[in-house]
């Protein structure tokens, strides 16, 4: 009985921890899910950045086609191919009307691209703006997370402090009714006195019972920004108090605001983002120098009877061609 006497004690003790303003802060920083999601949006522009920077890699493919047919150029083809072809596929009959052939084919491919007209430098560079815009956004739902935090704190403060004042009243208008009331017992004073009194005493109770459903709207609130339980209770310590603020022109307010603000940042990261992609629009249009091996191996089976079939490797270039129309689309420079 005296172990489960003391569990409930320590029960609201553990409850009533006080919290300070910093510590409102940090747990903001620290539960608030906004926080969460622009962390994980900062590491999805960092894995952007090493994809892009991939562009230059070499890349290998690997396929498997099945092909069955009997029209004579594929019969032809495919017989040459696998090393199948003999005098007697010369033969007028089953050179115009072939049986069906089955083409297994295997085939890996080496790509490497040499030269891509600045695509994958434009790629990097869009994608360390990006990088640099996702880190402004996360500072900027930082600054509203504590400054939410913060708010919210003064404001459970704030509704505190007007419950007491409220409190204060109804024990006012209680003395001031008890001394009415004496005031009438004695014949001093008339029951309009005493009836004035109750509806003042009537009205401050009314005004405490909204004081304190405004300290449990403010506790919710502040929990809410907090990201915990709305009904988690809290004993706060960090007082209200005045700010002694240095004397700042609003001119230098607002050069500090349009050049830290995160907003501002972001504009001016998109500006250069926008710059960039239609750097690398025009870009596609010039040529690209690649190099290709390939190694393919084709049977008319499964298992690869006729041996593989080897390809050498070869320098490749290629060049991105449009109308007229396509091309007064293409963002103009300096636009």
């Amino acid at each position: 009985m005296r172990t489960s006497l003391v569990f409930l004690l320590a029960v609201p003790l553990w409850a009533q921890d006080p919290l300070s303003l910093r510590d409102a802060v940090r747990i903001s920083l620290r539960e608030n899910k906004a926080i969460a999601v622009t962390t994980a949006g900062a590491r999805a522009s960092e894995t952007r950045i090493t994809q892009a920077r991939g562009g230059m890699l070499p890349k290998i493919n690997y396929s498997e086609s099945f092909a069955r047919s009997d029209n004579p150029v594929f019969v032809f083809s495919s017989l040459l191919t696998q090393h199948q072809f003999g005098v007697e596929n010369f033969a007028i009959g089953p050179l115009n009307r072939p049986d069906f052939l089955n083409n297994f084919q295997s085939q890996l491919t080496v790509d490497q691209p040499i030269y891509d007209a600045g695509q994958t430098r434009n790629a990097v560079k869009s994608a360390e703006l990006a990088q640099k815009m996702t880190g402004e956004e996360q500072r900027l739902v930082q600054m509203n997370v504590i400054s939410g935090a913060a708010r919210a704190y003064y404001g459970a403060v704030l509704a505190a402090e007007n419950l007491k004042a409220a409190e204060q009243a109804v024990r006012s208008g209680e003395a001031d009714l008890k001394r009415a009331e004496a005031v009438r017992t004695a014949g001093m004073s008339t029951d309009v006195d005493v009836l004035s009194i109750r509806v003042h005493l009537a009205a401050v109770t009314e005004q405490r019972i909204d004081r304190a459903a405004d300290v449990d709207v403010a506790k919710a609130a502040l929990n809410d920004a907090l990201g915990l339980p709305l009904d988690t209770p809290h004993t706060l310590t960090t007082p209200l108090e005045a700010l002694n603020l240095p004397d700042l022109t609003l001119d230098g307010l607002e050069s500090s605001a349009s050049a830290g603000r995160p907003e501002a940042r972001q504009t001016h990261l998109a500006t250069s983002m926008a710059q960039t992609q239609a750097d690398g629009a025009r870009s596609a249009m010039l040529p690209q120098v690649s190099f290709r091996g390939a190694f393919e191996a084709i049977a008319s089976a499964l298992s690869i009877a006729a041996g593989p079939t080897g390809w050498p490797p070869s320098p490749s270039a290629g060049i991105c061609s449009m109308d007229r129309r396509t091309r007064r689309a293409l963002p103009k420079p300096g636009i």
